[in-house]
């Protein structure tokens, strides 16, 4: 979550930067700004959604060897 939102932050920072200092005679500012605020949050669920299945083996490893354990001193 925390680098999902890192990137976020990054992508947002970065289009702000792009649109008001880089080029600051672009037209639709808003839109531009829109569009990358929309492509950012589209990126950090993604982050998101592919990094939750990482953990998911660890999770279940963990909790069937505290349960074997626990079976076993039954």
């Amino acid at each position: 979550m925390a680098v999902a939102l890192m990137t976020f932050v990054a992508m947002v920072v970065r289009t702000i930067i792009k649109v008001y200092v880089t080029e600051p005679d672009t037209e639709k500012k808003g839109g531009v700004i829109g569009n990358s605020v929309l492509d950012a949050l589209i990126i950090a669920v993604t982050v998101v959604v592919v990094a939750v299945p990482e953990g998911l083996p660890l999770a279940v490893t963990i909790s069937l060897a505290f349960s074997v354990s626990k079976m076993y001193n039954e």
